[in-house]
């Protein structure tokens, strides 16, 4: 997935202003559950730093650094959040030989995992200290007001352009899947008190939890982010932002359904949320 995020015509600025950010009862439930000292979190595939910012406002731990493989995703957060007293550095989450061993008491991955490969854990396991939180988490859909008078038919909408757009990896279906298969720790003596929390799955629920106001031209943004819509642009360029462009027939579909027609009316668009916490074991 790095490869997709360091492509020269992805748009980092347009990955860091669309995506959507996570809501403050996740943070408020991770923070809940953690038991552990408050001295340093650890974000794991940031990005451009998004989560990491969101750990830093939380105003509980004295240090918070963020690592991701792609460089240009790491030089774009060090000169957007310059000011933030955040450290940022170019590292994959399977090599944490720059941290020492017991020295970090949180690490979180937003919508990062699925992109690791699963001895991840060991090198977690190492630098996590005794009874340190580990946070994974993962968001998926795009999914209406369950409330809209045409709420069924505008999911059935935003569902299906991403089966559309095609181009899956193996990690895009254990995202799409909300984690249900992620693979967890092999070694059972390092973990404990696992726990899994999902919201709004498949956009079901009377509340959306993770939700945003979009225009039409801000959700049509956010879905051109996702790295399975810039793999198609790339192989479709003749059809990209035509009707033959899965993104631009939702819009379509969209408009038709809220009766939106132009660039400023917003209306309410929402994502299922999935949780796994775990605990280092106090003695391994």
């Amino acid at each position: 997935m790095a490869s997709t995020f360091a492509d020269q015509s992805y748009s980092i600025e347009a990955y860091d202003t669309y995506r959507p950010r996570y809501p403050q009862q996740m943070y408020e439930t991770i923070m809940k559950y953690h038991q552990g000292e408050k001295e340093v979190a650890l974000d794991l595939g940031c990005g451009t730093g998004i989560v990491t910012t969101d750990l830093l406002r939380l105003g509980e731990f004295k240090k918070v650094i963020g690592i991701d493989p792609s460089e240009p995703m790491i030089d774009y957060a060090k000169e957007s959040r310059k000011d933030l007293g955040l450290e940022f550095r170019v590292g994959r989450a399977e090599e944490l030989d720059w941290a020492e061993t017991a020295s970090v008491d949180m690490l979180v991955a937003g919508t990062a995992a699925h992109w690791f490969s699963s001895d991840w854990w060991d090198g977690a396991a190492r630098v996590l200290k005794p009874g340190g939180t580990i946070a994974v988490f993962v968001y998926g859909g795009m999914w209406p007001d369950p409330h809209h008078p045409k709420a069924n038919e505008l999911r059935d909408a935003m569902f299906s352009f991403e089966q559309q757009l095609g181009n899956w990896s193996p990690g895009n279906t254990v995202s799409h899947n909300m984690y249900d298969d992620l693979p967890l720790p092999s070694k059972p003596n390092e973990f404990t008190d696992l726990e899994r929390i999902q919201w709004n799955r498949d956009g079901k629920g009377e509340r959306l939890m993770m939700f945003d106001k979009l225009s039409i031209p801000t959700w049509r943004n956010r879905a051109y982010t996702f790295g399975v819509a810039h793999r198609w642009k790339i192989q479709n360029p003749m059809k990209f932002g035509t009707l033959e462009d899965p993104i631009e027939r939702t819009v379509e579909k969209i408009k038709a359904l809220t009766f939106i027609n132009d660039e400023l009316t917003e209306f309410v668009c929402g994502h299922s949320l999935s949780l796994i916490l775990l605990r280092r074991h106090q003695t391994s």
